[in-house]
């Protein structure tokens, strides 16, 4: 049957374990080390044979090949581009990220924000690389991947035009790390067209093995400012979604920024909240009120404008934040203190995890009120109290991601229910016919991620994962978190999850 369950403990996410950060899974079985070896022993250079210097690596679209972008294009190295080319130069930096010809600005803003954790970012982009001794032409970076962690290898030949890279670039001439990053990104996407429009927090989840939230400015909460503040004190990752039809013609319209600080600042005596942005493109900046040489900083002490890091025409500004809540109606934040229950031993959550499909006629069964919706995947799960006193709500962060493997997206979702413990799971039609759900997240909108966190009475509910369609066919990966009792020793502690679906 469809929907095979894998429940994942403490004991089987140590770090000899297949697909951990100390192990990952090797991308279309390619080695790295080995492959290294044998070009360095034959005295030449790695050409890919599973992502080709070819048209079939660009696209067939957008970058087909009588696209404007294709048209002259050259696949080149590095050293063909730069007399001394580097990996990195002086540390990798979000001014690392220039973008160019393609259509990724939320890839590329996922970067920016990659770069200000360097426990993360050394995890995706290896720093024991070089042009120097060892060269062989191939480098490799590791990508989470629906619970696992996979090491993806690439050569070296990156599109140019005139002898100047065609997509991403660093502000540093002889850097290429960003371009490197984007063609294993693009390989294990399937092309370099398929990053072409995107959600921050399907990258941002990518990097760390986190779970992304979208907030909107207007349904935020009202300490909407300091849960930013708190995710970039706690160096979680985050960037924002510009409104498409921007009035303000300094804000590209439709268009992902990376936040990179939350301050708040004196003036006049008061206090005024102020985000920080960049664009990846590394130019065009936000113009109005502390925006870079506005009237505001001159009547900042010049020790909150060091602390501050105020630099003019980097692509990076201030903006207050009510005109923030204006100019960009979506922030990305992306949880990686939940992606510690698989690369630290401090647990602080249990996590279970479930692989499965949706079939027709047999787990597609659409949305809540379908007549089919009760043939879809149940996972029941019992809260419990961490402290034993249950009148206290306790939290649970469900994730929902669709396999997507460069298909077109199927609108997903889930819903959660309140059972007795006497009731039989699976449950069936006429359960489902009366009862209302207690959790509903089924905006199903096209994005591959679907989560949140909610905060429930102890007791046992069933999730039900649903395609807005019935038989819509995909697959999906399932994570859900509960926190752990404090003192507990191992997970869970918060509660336990089954699934219920494969007792049929």
């Amino acid at each position: 049957m469809a929907g095979v369950a894998s429940k994942v403990g403490q004991e089987q996410v140590s770090a000899v374990c297949l697909g951990s950060i100390n192990n990952p899974v090797k991308f279309a079985g390619q080695d790295f080390k080995k492959l290294k070896e044998e070009c360095l022993k034959l005295g030449k250079l790695f050409e890919d044979p599973k992502f080709p210097a070819a048209q079939t690596s660009l696209g067939k679209d957008k970058l087909g090949p009588w696209s404007k972008e294709a048209k002259g294009l050259v696949w080149k190295r590095p050293k063909e581009i730069k007399e001394n080319p580097a990996f990195i130069v002086t540390g990798a930096e979000r001014g690392d990220v220039c973008q160019g010809r393609l259509g990724d600005c939320w890839f590329l803003a996922s970067i920016a924000s990659l770069s200000m954790n360097k426990d993360c970012l050394f995890r995706v982009v290896p720093q024991d690389q070089s042009f120097d001794k060892g060269y062989a032409g191939i480098f490799y970076f590791s990508f989470w991947q629906y619970g696992e962690w996979v090491d993806v290898v690439i050569d070296d030949r990156l599109p140019t035009k005139k002898n100047k890279l065609l997509f991403v670039k660093s502000e540093t001439s002889n850097e290429f790390w960003t371009a490197l990053l984007e063609k294993a990104y693009a390989k294990i996407n399937g092309s370099y067209e398929a990053l072409i429009g995107g959600h921050m927090v399907e990258s941002l989840a990518d990097f760390t093995g986190g779970v992304g939230v979208i907030y909107r400015s207007q349904s935020a909460p009202n300490d909407y400012f300091q849960i930013i503040q708190r995710t970039l004190r706690d160096k979680c990752l985050a960037g924002c979604a510009s409104i498409r039809d921007a009035e303000d013609e300094s804000i590209v319209g439709g268009h992902a920024y990376t936040i990179t600080g939350a301050e708040e600042v004196t003036y006049n005596g008061d206090k005024v909240q102020l985000i920080r942005a960049r664009n990846p493109w590394g130019h065009k900046e936000w113009k109005g009120a502390w925006s870079d040489n506005s009237e505001e900083w001159k009547k900042v002490n010049e020790e909150d404008k060091k602390k501050l890091k105020y630099n003019p025409d980097d692509g990076e500004f201030w903006i207050a934040f009510p005109d923030f809540l204006k100019q960009f109606p979506k922030v990305h934040i992306c949880d990686i203190t939940l992606s510690e229950v698989c690369c630290s031993d401090n647990y602080k959550y249990c996590l279970t995890e479930f692989n499965g499909s949706w079939k027709k006629g047999e787990t597609a069964g659409g949305k809540y009120m379908s007549d089919t919706f009760w043939m879809n995947p149940q996972y029941r799960v019992t809260l419990t109290a961490p402290d034993g006193d249950t009148s206290k709500k306790s939290p649970i962060t469900v994730s929902l991601m669709q396999k997507a493997n460069g298909k077109k997206l199927t609108r997903t979702g889930f819903y959660m229910f309140k059972v007795n413990p006497e009731d039989t799971v699976p449950l069936g039609k006429e359960f489902f016919d009366t009862s209302e759900p207690v959790v509903r997240k089924d905006g199903f909108i096209d994005r591959r991620d679907v989560s949140g966190r909610f905060e429930l009475l102890p007791g046992e509910y069933v999730i039900v994962v649903t395609t807005k369609k019935p038989a819509k066919e995909t697959d999906f990966y399932l994570r859900v978190f509960l926190e752990i009792a404090p003192g507990a020793q191992t997970p869970p502690g918060g509660g336990v999850l089954e699934d219920t679906y494969n007792k049929l």
